[in-house]
């Protein structure tokens, strides 16, 4: 339930290729669920008790309701229901397990890391929450010993999981849909950590202040990586590009000079250096490392750029907290001194409620803690910004929280021409409106809003 999501679809890929008959469903049609149809699983569109017809397990996303019929045809019936993080984990089972966690950046990372696995010839089968054009998708069936999955924390699932090797990318505010405050965040990540194998590794940000302190408390291993100049392995002498970025690793006892990504940004060198860090803990061969960071040039909206009609470079990502807004941002004024216009749609009412007010800094050009003063300060923010209706996901509406916080917040910070707009059909007529030749226009958030890339070329 849930296929064409991009965790769920990945978990259906993985448990056919061990053998299983899948079938699927989603409340809407989508690329991922269209995908899965021609390699030849089953897909309804809509949930339905009738889909469970010598159904012996039901996976499912957590964004569908406990109260779904389906699902509660599914237990009434005797049928085993999973949910998606339990199911990834079951799947991982007699692997060793590398879990990639974190508020942010999970998804490079992971697939920075399980492309030097697959460069070093380990065979690692992989899960991850986007489509890495290294790795042919969102997940791999090797038969390896090591399993690399992005471990995602949004449900309290995370503290099942037992790593080898648990990454932990930072730790911040965040899915307030499920956790009562940030203690309770830190408190899940703690218990993640915790549960690392006695002789495996915690391997931490040393630029996240708070991670830092839960991988120390976790009684485990613990190695550093980041761009603080104290960390074990160190991302230093940083060049950074339109197209890509280039630094130094320095580790104990060993500088890897001159290191490639072909993603701009400094969040994303930060993340690069934790696969530095797992080329050397595990032994790995520089030039498999080499190939790893540089062979990590596209990932599904992560800062996925396109090109449109009117000379206009489209980027979409999938930022969709303040914290990664504010990274998107700053890496697309590298070498940019051009426009840049954004179409932002805020992710949950839950979110947009508690972190509203944050939004309007971060498209000003402040920079988030995890990365302040590691790159350079505040940059220049967006020109323009348009900001859409919330995407509810599985939430309720909660009364007085729209769009119109983020856009408020924006005007306050600095960026006079924020406007909140009914639909998205208005935005895109907007941005037709006014986008010109030499612009760059940011698609961002983890809803749907990736369909005004199509949308606007069209128009365009």
């Amino acid at each position: 339930m849930g296929i064409g999501g991009i965790g769920v679809s990945a978990l259906a890929r993985l448990a056919r290729a061990a053998g299983a008959v899948i079938t699927g469903c989603d409340r809407k049609p989508s690329a991922n669920a269209e995908g899965l149809a021609r390699e030849g699983v089953g897909i309804w569109t809509g949930h339905s008790p009738d889909h469970l017809a010598g159904v012996d397990m039901v996976v499912h996303t957590g964004a569908v309701r406990p109260d779904e019929p389906e699902l509660v045809a599914a237990r009434a019936a005797g049928i085993e229901v999973v949910d998606r993080l339990p199911m990834l984990l079951r799947l991982a089972e007699g692997r060793r397990l590398l879990g990639v966690a974190g508020s942010h950046g999970k998804t490079t990372t992971t697939s920075f890391i399980a492309t030097l696995l697959v460069e070093e010839g380990l065979d690692p089968s992989c899960a991850i929450g986007g489509v890495a054009q290294s790795l042919g998708g969102n997940m791999r069936a090797g038969n390896g010993d090591w399993f690399v999955a992005e471990i995602d924390e949004s449900d309290g699932h995370i503290a099942e999981a037992a790593c080898q090797i648990a990454v932990l990318t930072n730790v911040d505010r965040e899915h307030f849909d499920h956790y009562a405050d940030f203690a309770a965040i830190r408190s899940v990540f703690a218990r993640f950590l915790s549960n690392t194998a006695h002789d495996g590794t915690v391997l931490v940000c040393a630029d996240c202040g708070p991670a830092v302190m839960l991988a120390q408390a976790s009684g485990k291993r613990t190695v550093t990586y980041g761009l603080s100049s104290g960390a074990d392995y160190c991302a230093a002498n940083v060049r950074l590009a339109s197209a890509g970025s280039r630094f130094d690793a320095v580790g104990p006892g060993k500088t890897f000079r001159d290191l490639d990504i072909a993603l701009p940004g400094i969040h994303l060198v930060q993340n690069a250096a934790a696969a530095v860090a797992v080329a050397c803990i595990l032994g790995l061969d520089e030039a498999a490392l080499r190939r790893a960071l540089a062979g990590c040039s596209r990932i599904g909206r992560r800062f996925e750029t396109h090109a449109l009609p009117r000379g206009v470079r489209m980027v979409v990502d999938y930022a969709h907290h303040p914290a990664e807004v504010a990274a998107t941002v700053a890496a697309a004024r590298i070498g940019n001194p051009g426009r840049v216009v954004a179409v932002f749609q805020p992710h949950r009412y839950t979110r947009t409620m508690h972190l509203g007010e944050e939004f309007g800094p971060a498209f000003a050009g402040f920079q988030p803690a995890h990365l302040e003063g590691r790159g350079g300060g505040r940059t220049r923010g967006v020109d323009d910004l348009i900001v859409l209706p919330i995407y509810a996901a599985s939430e309720d509406q909660i009364p007085g929280v729209t769009g119109e916080v983020v856009a408020r917040s924006a005007r306050r910070a600095g960026v006079e021409s924020a406007r909140y707009v009914e639909s998205r059909a208005e935005a895109v007529a907007e941005l037709a409106r006014v986008l010109a030749e030499g612009d760059t226009l940011l698609v961002l958030g983890a809803g749907d809003v990736d369909a005004v890339g199509e949308e606007l070329r069209a128009l365009l």
